[in-house]
Protein backbone atom coordinates (compact mmCIF):
# COMPACT_ATOMS: atom_id res chain seq x y z
CA UNK A 1 0.00 0.00 0.00
CA UNK A 2 0.88 3.50 -0.96
CA UNK A 3 1.81 6.78 0.78
CA UNK A 4 -1.41 8.10 0.56
CA UNK A 5 -5.10 6.66 -0.36
CA UNK A 6 -7.63 7.47 -3.40
CA UNK A 7 -11.25 6.87 -2.48
CA UNK A 8 -13.83 7.40 -5.08
CA UNK A 9 -17.54 7.71 -3.47
CA UNK A 10 -20.75 6.77 -5.04
CA UNK A 11 -23.71 8.64 -6.03
CA UNK A 12 -25.39 6.79 -2.79
CA UNK A 13 -22.42 7.72 -0.87
CA UNK A 14 -22.29 11.53 -1.68
CA UNK A 15 -26.12 11.72 -1.63
CA UNK A 16 -25.65 9.95 2.32
CA UNK A 17 -23.01 12.30 3.13
CA UNK A 18 -24.44 15.54 1.80
CA UNK A 19 -27.66 14.61 4.04
CA UNK A 20 -26.16 14.69 7.01
CA UNK A 21 -23.48 17.50 5.94
CA UNK A 22 -27.15 19.55 5.70
CA UNK A 23 -28.53 18.13 8.32
CA UNK A 24 -25.81 19.57 10.24
CA UNK A 25 -25.85 23.05 8.50
CA UNK A 26 -29.64 23.07 9.78
CA UNK A 27 -28.94 22.09 13.02
CA UNK A 28 -26.14 24.72 13.51
CA UNK A 29 -28.17 27.43 12.32
CA UNK A 30 -31.72 26.77 14.28
CA UNK A 31 -29.33 26.53 17.27
CA UNK A 32 -27.43 29.69 16.82
CA UNK A 33 -24.10 28.31 16.56
CA UNK A 34 -21.64 30.22 14.94
CA UNK A 35 -19.32 28.34 12.22
CA UNK A 36 -16.18 27.31 14.19
CA UNK A 37 -12.70 28.28 13.62
CA UNK A 38 -13.27 31.59 11.49
CA UNK A 39 -15.03 29.80 8.63
CA UNK A 40 -17.21 32.37 6.85
CA UNK A 41 -20.86 31.81 7.47
CA UNK A 42 -21.72 32.12 3.21
CA UNK A 43 -19.48 28.79 2.62
CA UNK A 44 -21.12 26.65 5.85
CA UNK A 45 -23.08 23.95 4.02
CA UNK A 46 -20.02 23.77 1.44
CA UNK A 47 -17.48 23.12 4.46
CA UNK A 48 -20.27 20.79 6.45
CA UNK A 49 -21.14 19.03 3.10
CA UNK A 50 -17.62 18.48 2.20
CA UNK A 51 -16.56 17.42 5.30
CA UNK A 52 -19.06 15.00 6.07
CA UNK A 53 -18.03 13.43 2.44
CA UNK A 54 -14.35 13.44 3.57
CA UNK A 55 -15.56 11.52 6.77
CA UNK A 56 -17.29 9.01 4.74
CA UNK A 57 -14.86 8.57 2.39
CA UNK A 58 -12.24 7.80 5.04
CA UNK A 59 -14.67 5.36 6.74
CA UNK A 60 -14.90 3.66 3.22
CA UNK A 61 -11.45 3.40 3.19
CA UNK A 62 -10.97 1.65 6.46
CA UNK A 63 -13.79 -0.53 6.39
CA UNK A 64 -15.46 1.20 9.14
CA UNK A 65 -19.38 2.43 9.78
CA UNK A 66 -20.01 5.76 9.49
CA UNK A 67 -22.70 7.09 11.45
CA UNK A 68 -22.13 10.59 11.20
CA UNK A 69 -22.40 11.29 14.47
CA UNK A 70 -24.98 13.89 14.44
CA UNK A 71 -25.43 16.31 17.04
CA UNK A 72 -22.42 14.86 19.21
CA UNK A 73 -20.08 17.75 18.54
CA UNK A 74 -17.22 15.95 20.58
CA UNK A 75 -17.15 12.66 19.35
CA UNK A 76 -14.82 11.29 17.51
CA UNK A 77 -15.63 11.38 13.19
CA UNK A 78 -14.76 7.87 12.17
CA UNK A 79 -14.10 4.99 14.58
CA UNK A 80 -11.36 6.41 17.08
CA UNK A 81 -9.80 8.96 14.65
CA UNK A 82 -10.49 12.65 13.64
CA UNK A 83 -10.75 14.12 10.06
CA UNK A 84 -10.03 17.10 8.50
CA UNK A 85 -10.92 17.69 4.62
CA UNK A 86 -10.05 20.18 2.53
CA UNK A 87 -10.27 21.32 -0.58
CA UNK A 88 -7.21 21.70 -2.36
CA UNK A 89 -4.65 18.61 -2.43
CA UNK A 90 -1.58 21.13 -1.54
CA UNK A 91 -2.95 22.05 1.49
CA UNK A 92 -1.89 21.04 5.18
CA UNK A 93 -3.37 19.54 8.36
CA UNK A 94 -4.77 21.77 10.32
CA UNK A 95 -4.77 21.47 14.18
CA UNK A 96 -6.68 23.51 17.02
CA UNK A 97 -4.96 24.48 19.99
CA UNK A 98 -8.31 22.87 21.99
CA UNK A 99 -8.07 19.38 20.04
CA UNK A 100 -7.31 17.19 22.10
CA UNK A 101 -3.24 15.53 22.02
CA UNK A 102 -4.17 12.01 22.10
CA UNK A 103 -6.77 11.80 18.92
CA UNK A 104 -5.38 10.80 15.70
CA UNK A 105 -5.96 13.17 13.28
CA UNK A 106 -6.08 12.71 9.48
CA UNK A 107 -5.94 14.80 6.48
CA UNK A 108 -8.23 14.14 3.27
CA UNK A 109 -8.10 16.23 -0.09
CA UNK A 110 -10.52 17.12 -2.78
CA UNK A 111 -13.77 17.36 -3.76
CA UNK A 112 -16.90 15.11 -4.16
CA UNK A 113 -16.45 12.51 -5.40
CA UNK A 114 -12.58 11.90 -5.46
CA UNK A 115 -10.71 12.52 -2.78
CA UNK A 116 -6.61 11.70 -1.32
CA UNK A 117 -6.43 10.80 2.10
CA UNK A 118 -2.79 11.92 2.58
CA UNK A 119 -2.10 10.75 6.03
CA UNK A 120 -2.41 11.51 9.73
CA UNK A 121 -0.48 12.39 12.50
CA UNK A 122 -1.30 12.07 16.49
CA UNK A 123 -2.45 15.67 17.97
CA UNK A 124 0.42 16.25 20.17
CA UNK A 125 2.91 15.21 17.79
CA UNK A 126 1.30 17.77 15.23
CA UNK A 127 1.61 20.25 17.58
CA UNK A 128 4.77 21.93 16.72
CA UNK A 129 6.32 25.09 17.32
CA UNK A 130 7.44 25.50 13.79
CA UNK A 131 3.98 24.52 12.46
CA UNK A 132 2.23 27.54 13.95
CA UNK A 133 0.98 30.46 12.04
CA UNK A 134 -1.52 32.20 10.42
CA UNK A 135 -1.34 31.90 6.64
CA UNK A 136 -4.76 33.76 5.68
CA UNK A 137 -3.77 36.60 8.22
CA UNK A 138 -7.29 35.97 9.78
CA UNK A 139 -6.28 36.36 13.43
CA UNK A 140 -6.45 32.86 13.62
CA UNK A 141 -3.51 31.10 14.00
CA UNK A 142 -3.36 27.25 14.05
CA UNK A 143 -0.72 24.11 13.65
CA UNK A 144 -0.34 23.58 9.63
CA UNK A 145 1.73 20.63 9.58
CA UNK A 146 2.70 19.74 6.14
CA UNK A 147 2.07 16.62 4.25
CA UNK A 148 5.27 15.38 4.37
CA UNK A 149 5.15 15.57 8.10
CA UNK A 150 2.35 12.89 8.15
CA UNK A 151 2.09 9.28 8.54
CA UNK A 152 1.14 6.98 5.96
CA UNK A 153 -2.09 6.25 5.84
CA UNK A 154 -1.47 2.16 4.94
CA UNK A 155 -0.33 2.70 8.88
CA UNK A 156 -4.09 2.97 9.78
CA UNK A 157 -5.21 0.22 7.69
CA UNK A 158 -3.97 -2.77 8.88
Amino acid sequence: MGRTATVELTPAEMRMAAEMGITRQISNLMKGRPDAHGCAPNVGWQVHIEGCCGELAVAKHLDRYWSGNFEQLKANDVGDYQVRTADDHNKRLILHEGDKDDRIYILITGLAPSYIIQGWILAKDGKQKEFWSDPAKTGRPAYFVPRDCLNSISDLST
